[in-house]
Formats: C-alpha cells, sequence, structure tokens
C-alpha cells in the first residue's frame, strides 16, 4: 500500500503526528508507530492553569437567607471582575477571596443584569500585582472544540474541567435566549456558576451561567464585555431598542413585518417590506440573526440599517432607544445547581 509519510491530526491544539515504521525491504504492510498524547495533553492544560489560576476568584454572596458561592474573573488590572447575577444580584453584602489568600475581601457590585447573567464587581486590589485573564473570540470556536473551566467547588479549592464544545444556541427548552449561548459538555460542580471557560492559549471566552446533567451554557466573553462597556459608558446595563418586527419572505430573506409606534425605527423611516440585510455590522441572513443584532445595541447608539428597498440598496441611520418595559429574566437553564450553599 502507498503510504503517505506524515500524517498530522490535531488534538486539542496539540499536534499529533503518525510516523510509518522504518522502511523495510520486505514489500508487506508494517505498522505505524504514534506519539502518546496525554503526556502532551496534560502539560497544556498545566500551563494554562498555571497562567491563570491567580486571576480566578471565591464569590460569596449573603442575604436573610443566607449564602451563595459562586466564581469569578478578573478582567482587568483595577480589581473588576465579572461573575453571575445568580450569585450577587439580590446579596445584601457581597465577599471575595483572592488567592493565594484565604479570608474574603469586601467587593462592591456595580451591576448585575438579570438579562443577561452578568455581574460586575469591584474589589480593592494592589493594581500592580492583580492578574487578569484576557479576552479571546468565542468566534473561534466550533463543535468539538475542547475547552477548560476553572471554578471553585463548594468548600474546596480551585478545580479544572476539560470539556468540548457542543453547539451554539439561540433557544433553550423552546424559549428564545438574549444572545447566542455556546453550549458545552463539562462536568458539573455546584460553585461554579461564573467559572470562565478558557481557550488552549489560555485567553477567556466565556462564562458559565448555568448547567445540569453535564450539559451547560456559556455565555460569550463579547456579550459579557458588551455589559461591561455599558456600565464603564453609562453606570449600568443599557439594552438598547430599535422597534421593528421581522419576518422570513417566500424567498428566504428577512423582511421588516412591522415597526412599532414612536419607535426609533419608525423615526427613521424603516418601513414595512423593507428587506432586511444588516444591522450595523452585524449580517442578517435569517430571523434568528435578530436576537445577536438587538443584545448588543445600546441606547443612544447610531447605527445604519442596511435595507433594499424597491430594488434599491439604503443604508439609514437609526438613533437606538431605551427599551420601553423591563426585558425579562434570562430563559437559560436554572443555575441551582452551579451555586453552592
Amino acid at each position: 500500500m502507498n503510504v503517505p509519510t506524515v500524517f498530522r491530526i490535531f488534538l486539542a491544539g496539540v499536534g499529533f503526528i503518525v510516523f510509518p515504521a522504518p522502511a523495510q525491504e520486505t514489500p508487506e504492510e508494517k505498522p505505524f508507530v504514534t506519539i502518546d498524547l496525554t503526556e502532551v495533553l496534560t502539560k497544556a492544560l498545566d500551563d494554562v492553569f498555571s497562567q491563570t489560576r491567580g486571576a480566578v476568584v471565591r464569590v460569596i454572596g449573603s442575604d436573610r437567607h443566607g449564602r451563595l458561592m459562586g466564581t469569578g474573573f478578573f478582567v482587568d488590572a483595577m480589581g473588576t471582575l465579572l461573575t453571575t447575577h445568580a450569585v450577587v444580584g439580590d446579596a445584601e453584602e457581597v465577599r471575595v477571596i483572592v488567592p493565594p489568600n484565604t479570608r474574603s475581601t469586601p467587593a462592591r457590585v456595580l451591576a448585575s443584569d438579570p438579562r443577561s447573567g452578568v455581574a460586575v464587581v469591584r474589589v480593592e486590589t494592589n493594581a500592580s500585582a492583580n492578574p487578569f485573564l484576557l479576552s479571546g473570540k468565542s468566534s473561534a470556536l466550533a463543535k468539538g472544540t475542547p475547552i477548560l473551566s476553572l471554578g471553585y467547588s463548594s468548600e474546596r479549592d480551585i478545580s479544572r474541567s476539560l470539556g468540548l464544545v457542543e453547539n451554539f444556541d439561540r433557544k433553550n427548552n423552546g424559549a428564545f435566549l438574549h444572545t447566542t449561548h455556546i453550549r458545552v459538555v463539562l462536568p458539573v460542580q455546584r460553585g461554579c456558576s461564573g467559572a470562565p471557560l478558557l481557550n488552549f492559549n489560555g485567553k477567556v471566552v466565556g462564562m458559565l451561567v448555568s448547567g445540569a446533567d453535564g450539559v451547560c451554557h456559556v455565555l460569550p466573553i463579547e456579550a459579557a464585555n458588551k455589559i461591561i462597556a455599558d456600565v464603564t459608558r453609562y453606570g449600568e446595563p443599557r439594552p438598547g431598542w430599535v422597534g421593528v418586527t421581522v419576518e422570513t419572505s417566500p424567498d428566504g430573506t428577512v423582511i421588516v413585518e412591522s415597526t412599532e409606534k414612536d419607535s426609533p425605527a419608525r423615526e427613521a423611516d424603516i418601513r414595512s417590506g423593507d428587506k432586511l440585510l444588516a444591522v450595523g455590522d452585524r449580517i442578517i441572513t435569517a430571523m434568528d440573526d435578530m436576537i445577536d443584532a438587538a443584545f448588543f445595541l445600546s441606547d443612544g447608539d447610531r447605527i445604519a440599517l442596511r435595507v433594499v428597498r424597491e430594488d434599491k440598496e439604503l443604508n439609514i441611520l437609526v438613533t437606538v432607544g431605551k427599551r420601553p418595559t423591563p426585558a425579562p429574566h434570562s430563559t437559560a437553564t436554572p443555575e441551582f445547581n452551579l451555586l453552592g450553599k
């Protein structure tokens, strides 16, 4: 049999090289000699763990019912960290245990957003020594991509879990999520709500927000960063509103079905029947694309809606408004099994 000299198979971002056995004079087929990846993979995981663990903290929220424990992670050198609304949203007091310390430090909740599930917390730390995680790109993930999560399970020390990306969901249990979530197969432990999801470069690509039976939903880091940007700019999350209802036309394109009264879309002269191509820099090819397009809008933004009207392509500027009614809570899987008590 004619066999190529070297086959390369990539597993977990590590090269897996298979070499044919040394050539022999006999024509019969020879067995392959393989490299065991266990040691290589273990070292890769150890490297990511050692470089990121200092930025991951235990978060404790206390109220009149008791306390909840979760996980958080620093995103800058100023002591800003992310965790989940489920851990601190209703807490009367929030404390954080920053490694290698064992004593908790008081923390201030800058914002807690039930819509996205994100809470932004500030801890007074030594900025020059405070490690933090860099953001990666969740868009670089694909089905089957291996990932690593670090979390504080119950009363134990920080632990790491290796998992795989299973899919990208815009619905859960038949209800729409507020933005696309990453579904991962990952060992779930109590206390890991808010744990960072890391790629093999040690960059955070998402935050664990819900899970059950080993299947978890992760909010992409880009969505969490949108909340941070709102809090930095406005002091609070500022979900935007355009006020269009869309439908799928017979040819499969997305068209504007209607615009709401006094909405930014109607004021900008977006019309029923307009074929919607893009909202800002987000391309619209299906109705579900509007979910992400809407999530990343903030009140006060000026964006262009690209539409086709009477065979002419138009870019219509819209000033994004404030969502007129409170947004419902996230429809993600309940987080009770990710919270330590």
